[in-house]
């Protein structure tokens, strides 16, 4: 990391620290994702002390909290990074987001959701830019089952094709298919 690059040839952050997108379904009610993010995390710093790791994921706030990394909202819904709560802060409760599309919801319904899915990758797009790397982990990531092929492979194709975009690396680690019933 001490010239510019990590291995394999992605940029460094200015600070010398590797910012990885960790991109998994992981929160603590998912115990099998949550154990593979907190192994797969565990080993790379071990290896790699420079590593900042950024949930990506359904849950932001309880990732945050549960692991003690700052998430980002899986599907780009919203553009609020929820940080670690400070050692002895009570929990956010009150659900409030700093949402900068909330203008949207004055749209009727049908206009609403041919404009919300451009507004959900224009968040990644962004998002994009903040991380060196994208790490796709854990089983299960390509399927179908949690609301058709419009609802996770299509998260996966907006994230990869953003980090690719902004000349990030997309690393895929020990993942399977699961679970594809249309085409």
């Amino acid at each position: 990391a001490a010239d510019g690059y990590c291995a394999g040839g992605g940029a460094v952050s200015k600070a010398g620290v590797i910012r990885v997108g960790l991109f998994s379904p992981f929160h603590s009610n998912n115990l099998g994702d949550t154990a593979t993010q907190m192994a797969v995390m565990a080993n790379l710093k071990r290896h790699h002390a420079g590593i900042e790791f950024i949930g990506i994921c359904f849950d932001p706030p309880d990732a945050a909290r549960t692991h003690g990394i700052s998430a980002f909202q899986m599907s780009g819904t919203e553009w609020r990074i929820h940080e670690p709560p400070a050692a002895g802060a009570e929990p956010d409760k009150t659900g409030a987001s700093d949402n900068a599309s909330s203008w949207l919801r004055w749209l009727p319904y049908k206009v609403y959701r041919l404009v919300n899915p451009f507004r959900q990758s224009w968040n990644i797009l962004r998002f994009a830019g903040k991380i060196d790397a994208l790490l796709i982990s854990g089983g299960g990531q390509l399927c179908d089952f949690w609301g058709g092929p419009w609802a996770r492979p299509f998260e996966l194709l907006v994230w990869t094709a953003a980090c690719r975009l902004r000349g990030k690396r997309v690393i895929v680690f020990a993942t399977a298919a699961d679970n594809l019933t249309t085409r």
